[in-house]
């Protein structure tokens, strides 16, 4: 926890990540290409879980990573069984019956 707070001050506080965040949100609003990640109130949210960042518990990081890896997973399987089906069929076969 040490390291968290050394962070928190090098960045100049509290008031220090709200001011980097608002900027760097206000700046990826301006970007063309960026924006299409960020639209309305979508970079309204951003800017807002950025303000909660530094709000975060030590079990936070933990819960984030192990939700993380399971929707992963999750996305990995969804996508790896109808592959696995897809494999299974011979094309000649599929493009003679179109």
């Amino acid at each position: 926890m040490g390291g968290r707070s050394a962070l928190l001050e090098a960045l100049g506080g509290e008031e220090g990540c709200r001011r980097l965040s608002t900027k760097f949100y206000a700046r990826v609003g301006k970007d063309p290409v960026l924006r299409a990640f960020f639209p309305g109130q979508s970079l309204r949210c951003a800017i807002a879980m950025a303000h909660r960042i530094e709000k975060l518990g030590h079990l936070d990081a933990a819960t984030c990573t192990t939700v993380s890896l399971l929707l992963a997973a999750v996305a990995l399987t969804a996508s790896y069984l109808p592959a696995r089906k897809a494999l299974r069929v011979d094309p000649v076969e599929a493009l003679r019956s179109e």
